[in-house]
């Protein structure tokens, strides 16, 4: 038996024999699957296994509320990749072994070490690092030129 309407939702038959354990193996798997990515059938299995009924809104968002709602939606997403790129830039820094690049100021215990010798073993940890991500970069554009 299949427990979708028309629309390709989840039918009301189908929340009491998912519940009851009435549905066969492969009904379940099926609304299983669908369950995994339709928030609209999540909110009503919820709500049937709740046993209250979802409050819909007999109109839709007034136009300001709609707009703010959807700014910050855009503000997360863009906070959201921006830490996913400073992960990415870490993971590549790591993995091109930048960080054992980083300036071993020798000379002995107790010695001080120049600020010019400092700055210009400092300067040459960044280039290489900015060289390794360059790099990287330029490696993934030739490949995708090729495979084009």
């Amino acid at each position: 038996m299949t427990y979708f309407r028309p629309d390709g939702h989840l039918d009301e038959a189908a929340f009491p024999a998912l519940e009851h354990g009435e549905a066969d193996s492969l009904a379940r798997l099926e609304a299983a699957e669908h369950l995994s990515f339709c928030d609209a059938c999540i909110d009503r299995y919820a709500a049937y296994l709740e046993g209250a009924e979802l409050l819909c809104p007999e109109e839709p968002l007034p136009l300001p509320v709609a707009r703010e709602a959807r700014r910050r939606a855009r503000r997360e997403e863009a906070r959201r990749a921006l830490r996913v790129g400073v992960a990415a830039c870490l993971a590549l820094g790591i993995w091109f072994g930048a960080f054992q690049a980083v300036p071993v100021l020798e000379g002995r215990p107790g010695q001080a070490v120049s600020v010019q010798d400092f700055s210009r073993r400092t300067g040459e940890w960044a280039q290489k690092i900015s060289d390794s991500i360059g790099a990287f970069f330029t490696e993934i554009s030739l490949k995708e030129a090729i495979s084009k």
